[in-house]
């Protein structure tokens, strides 16, 4: 379950029931570290969809590090090498 309530996540942890709790950063990041390349594609996708107001791969890494944090720099890290 993805929640950004720390007290939801505690109490759901503390429940027993099999469901892990994951903050969004955390799920973002189990995605990346599970398929690098269907993020990087959907993220792509992301970017290729905006009209109004287009950004460049770095500039979106830079919007969805502000949410999350982990995922993004971890996004943002590849164009940096």
């Amino acid at each position: 379950m993805v929640t950004e309530d720390d007290r939801l996540r505690t109490q759901i942890t503390a429940a027993c029931i099999g469901v892990e709790p994951l903050d969004g950063d955390a799920f973002a990041m189990r995605l990346w570290d599970s398929s690098p390349a269907g993020v990087d594609e959907a993220i792509r996708q992301m970017i290729a969809k905006r009209r109004r107001l287009p950004v460049s791969e770095p500039e979106m890494a830079a919007q969805l590090a502000a949410h999350f944090p982990a995922m993004g720099a971890a996004w943002l890290d590849r164009f940096r090498r």
